[in-house]
């Protein structure tokens, strides 16, 4: 009798935990958010506050696919969190007209390690990685920029864009896309947020004279020369931790 009392008062005391849907995730994951977030995240690394092991892969013997795994833990001004994000890269699910990248994160408490959230984490993740890239361009670039090149207009260069955006004034923004009509398709779809985008075809004339160079590229071929970066230009490789960055090795 008393062991089942004491299970059912543990039972009532775990809470169903809730399933955060992208839509509901950017209401309130905002690109100033997610800065002040990512600051403090690196903030915690420096001061040895933070555990994150290395990425685990499980790939697909022979098969062009795979899963991530990244857990983490974070003690920060406000109170400390844990989790892990499970990512799976698809890349042939182009074909069938799903997302090639699908993400979940699992939240759970450092202190009882009950699960409290299940977030779905496309989004997320973009936003984070938008959010670094700003964290390093506040710290390192021009604090005047005037023109902001975007190489690359992916679903990340729209997030890369917002982040810098919400930072700066940029006097112009060009984009440059790896297919046809890729960065005027762009251009169009931010068009209601009133920044200066210009798409442009060649990418010589996307970074001539930027202040922030911003590549949002999976190409492991050199896609920009050192002559073409204006002196004290500051560049945000994405994709540069898989061994890519579209650049000219002598940059």
């Amino acid at each position: 009798g008393g062991e089942d009392q004491s299970t059912a008062e543990e039972n009532q005391k775990i809470v169903k935990p809730p399933y955060i849907r992208e839509k509901e995730a950017r209401t309130f994951l905002t690109e100033k958010v997610s800065f002040r977030l990512a600051k403090e995240v690196f903030l915690s690394v420096a001061e040895n506050k933070t555990s994150m092991p290395p990425k685990t892969y499980l790939a697909f013997p022979g098969q062009n696919k795979d899963f991530r795994a990244m857990p983490a833990y974070f003690q920060g001004a406000k109170g400390a969190g844990c989790g892990i994000k499970w990512i799976g890269v698809f890349p042939d699910n182009a074909a069938r007209g799903v997302p090639t990248v699908n993400g979940t994160i699992l939240l759970n408490s450092p202190d009882t390690g009950l699960l409290l959230a299940i977030l779905e984490a496309n989004v997320i993740t973009a936003m984070r990685t938008g959010a670094a890239a700003a964290v390093a361009t506040h710290y390192l670039a021009n604090p005047r920029p005037r023109k902001l090149a975007i190489v690359g207009s992916g679903l990340q260069a729209e997030f890369q864009l917002k982040a810098m955006a919400a930072m700066y004034n940029f006097e112009s923004i060009s984009a440059w896309g790896f297919r046809a009509g890729e960065a005027n398709f762009f251009c169009k779809k931010l068009k209601p947020s009133n920044l200066r985008l210009t798409p442009v075809a060649r990418i010589q004339e996307c970074v001539a004279d930027a202040d922030i160079i911003v590549t949002c590229t999976s190409s492991r071929q050199p896609l920009i020369q050192k002559e073409w970066v204006k002196k004290g230009a500051h560049i945000n490789a994405i994709g540069a931790e898989m061994g890519v960055d579209g650049f000219d090795a002598l940059m």
